[in-house]
Order: C-alpha cells, then sequence, then structure tokens
C-alpha cells in the first residue's frame, strides 16, 4: 500500500503553481480508466484523489478540472498545432505523509511542505489507499463515546465511509452550502439522522435535537422520531402537528424590545426607552411590588405619590424591593399593563385638570405614539399570535 505501482501512473507533472498543478495525462492512456487488482479505477474525475510520491514523502491532492491542453492554448491567444492535444487535469494539492509499512499507519498532515517538480509521476489511488487517508486525516480520539458518525460515502471511493465529528460540527456555527437542486436539504437530513441512529457500544445517545423548519421540509423525515409543532395555520401542513406556544414573557429584554420596536429603527433610542420602562413596569406588578397603573385618564389614583411617573409600592413593599429585582428576568406578565404604562404614565401628564394625555404638540415629539401603534401591529398579525397572546 502507498507505494508506486506502474499500473496506476496516469501522468506526470508538467506545472507547478503554489498549491496547484497541472498533470499531463499519458499518451499511452486511450481511455479514462486504469485496471488494478480486478477493479477498474477512473481517472480525472472530479473530485477524485491522486498522489505524487517524493522519496518518503507523499503528496495528495484533488482533481478539480480536467480539459484538452489546446483549451488552454486558446484561451491564451497562442496558436493551436498538433501537438496540443494531451489531455490535462488541474489538481489541488491538499495534504502529505508518509507510510509506515512495519505499523501499517499513514501519517497525514494538511498542507503542503513539500512541493512537487515538473516530470514527477502521478498516481491514481486504490479504494483501500484512499480509506486509508480519510480514516489518517480523522485522527486519533481518545473521547468516551466516538464522535465520528458516518453519513455518507465520499465521491472518490464509494466504498469508504464519510464521516462528520459531531462535537466539533456542533461546537461551533457550521453550515451546508449548494447551489438550488444540489441537495442540501437532504444533506441535512442524512446528517441528523446519523446522529439520532448513532451508538456507543450498541447503546443508543438518544440526541436531543431543534430543529427550525419554516418550509416544512423536515416533517415527513423524522415523522417517527419527532414532536413537530406548528407556529400558525399557514404552516400547518400535517394533522398531527401540535400548535406552539412561545409567549413573549419568556424573551429577555433585549428581545422583547427588539420585537417591539425593531434592530433598524432609527429612532430606537428614545423608544427603546419608552419600552423598558413599561416592561420593567409590567414584571413588578406581575411580581406583586408595585401596583397597576390607571387604564385610563381622568382618575385620581396617582395623586398621592410624589412624582407621577413614580412606581406606587404595595402594601409591605419599598424601595429596596425596586432595586433588587431582577427586571431581565422571564416571568409571566400582562400585556395590557405594558400598554397601559406606555399610554396613561408615560404619554400622559398631571395637571390642575388632573391626570390628562400629553398635548398633540407633546406627542408629535414623543416615541410614545409609535410604540403604541407597533404595538397594536403585533397584536394584530395572526403569524404571532402563538406569542402575543396574554398569560
Amino acid at each position: 500500500m502507498f507505494t508506486p505501482v506502474d499500473e496506476l501512473k496516469v501522468g506526470q507533472v508538467v506545472e507547478v503553481t503554489g498549491t496547484n498543478i497541472k498533470v499531463e495525462i499519458s499518451d499511452k492512456i486511450s481511455e479514462l480508466t486504469r485496471t488494478f487488482n480486478g477493479r477498474v479505477y477512473p481517472i480525472g474525475q472530479i473530485g477524485s484523489m491522486i498522489k505524487i510520491h517524493y522519496g518518503r514523502k507523499i503528496i495528495f491532492g484533488l482533481v478539480t478540472m480536467l480539459r484538452m491542453r489546446s483549451e488552454e492554448l486558446i484561451e491564451s491567444g497562442k496558436p493551436v498545432n498538433a501537438d496540443s492535444d494531451q489531455r490535462v487535469m488541474e489538481v489541488q494539492l491538499l495534504a502529505e505523509g508518509s507510510w509506515n509499512a512495519s505499523e501499517s499507519k499513514l501519517s497525514f498532515r494538511r498542507g503542503i511542505k513539500t512541493y512537487p517538480l515538473p516530470q514527477q509521476g502521478v498516481f491514481i489511488l486504490t479504494n483501500e489507499e484512499v480509506a486509508n487517508v480519510y480514516q489518517s486525516a480523522e485522527g486519533v480520539r481518545n473521547e468516551e463515546v466516538d464522535p465520528l458518525v458516518p453519513f455518507a460515502v465520499y465521491s472518490a471511493s464509494e466504498s469508504t465511509a464519510c464521516r462528520a465529528n459531531i462535537n466539533k460540527m456542533f461546537g461551533m456555527h457550521c453550515a451546508v452550502l449548494g447551489s438550488t437542486g444540489s441537495g442540501k436539504s437532504g444533506t441535512v437530513a442524512a446528517i441528523i439522522h446519523s446522529v439520532l441512529f448513532h451508538k456507543n457500544n450498541d447503546e443508543e445517545l438518544s440526541p436531543q435535537i431543534v430543529v427550525i423548519d419554516p418550509h416544512g421540509e423536515y416533517g415527513s423525515a423524522f415523522r417517527e422520531r419527532s414532536v413537530q409543532y406548528r407556529a400558525y395555520d399557514i404552516a400547518a401542513g400535517q394533522d398531527d402537528q401540535e400548535e406552539i406556544k412561545l409567549p413573549y414573557w419568556l424573551m429577555s429584554s433585549d428581545e422583547f424590545t427588539n420585537l417591539i420596536i425593531g434592530k433598524t429603527e432609527r429612532s430606537a433610542t428614545s423608544q427603546n426607552n419608552v419600552v423598558q420602562k413599561a416592561l420593567a413596569h409590567a414584571r413588578m406588578v406581575a411580581a406583586g411590588i408595585i401596583k397597576p397603573c390607571p387604564r385610563e385618564f381622568g382618575t385620581d389614583a396617582l395623586n398621592h405619590l410624589e412624582n407621577f411617573d413614580d412606581s406606587d409600592l404595595c402594601d409591605g413593599k419599598d424601595t429596596s424591593d425596586i432595586l433588587e429585582f431582577d427586571r431581565d428576568k422571564p416571568r409571566p406578565f400582562c400585556l395590557d399593563e405594558f400598554e397601559s404604562h406606555v399610554r396613561y404614565i408615560q404619554g400622559g401628564r398631571i395637571t390642575n385638570a388632573g391626570h390628562i394625555s400629553l398635548s398633540n404638540t407633546d406627542l408629535a415629539k414623543s416615541p410614545v405614539p409609535s410604540v403604541l401603534d407597533k404595538l397594536k401591529v403585533l397584536r394584530r398579525d395572526n403569524r404571532l399570535s402563538f406569542m402575543i397572546l396574554n398569560p
């Protein structure tokens, strides 16, 4: 294994540009296949692996393009002659290693330190060698539970399992990228299925996975092993889907503020203050620290307060309870109480005539009407009914 065999030689290096090389396929090869030990190996397939022996080192690369020499000459504006019918592979070098025959072990290292020279021979790999390269690339693992989960096979060797290290993949951001119709959703489903059925010493691990599926692509793929929820009737495709309940009061203060006023609002600073004050008030009312605010103008419920917008403490409560209160801790509160504080406290004032609304001039300068309008839109949006309904 990992020895230069004439039957596997396909050509020679003709150009080296950093980690990109060009390989001229031998004229002795009439068809783009090689037969070795009873197996037929294709030559020049995109994504297939080649090797170059350099002393005791082996350089590995992936085929990225296969074309005629004449096409290169035409692109560069050079004349095409009779000697321009050679087939040329373009290869991206990716790693190097060395083979320990006594231990039957490949020492694999990503990246290139030793570059090939022109006229060096280029060989295709057997299925056993490809499998050994990928297994060596996976490295040695000392984890109690094997994190490598097989979910597909490599295109370069359909007998070699492609395995994902779920500790690394799920321990950071990852993405499955591809053009339309390339199979992104199928790949994601295959990875999740493999994780669900992954076993450690014949013991199922039963991982807990949450899939946010706005397009309804994955419901049928995991019907037997999932509990499915829908946010609103528009997304309802199956009768066995439960309607999700995700109440607004579970949000942190920043999340709730972003829901009400949005993240891109230019006047968000003043509106942010309005929302934060009303949110703190509504949560303290729910906690029994302060009394609810009026539900209309013209009442004398706030006349006993020194300042109009001071909190009206419940019996047995004092200012220390307000200072110690965690305003960011999720707790059920009434959205009507939140709205009343914006409308009647921050949008009101005390005069000789009593508790009245701000003047039209003051309201025009105030962020209060904008916050109330946005809240009204949210409460009327059926798509958000799973979130906006009062507890």
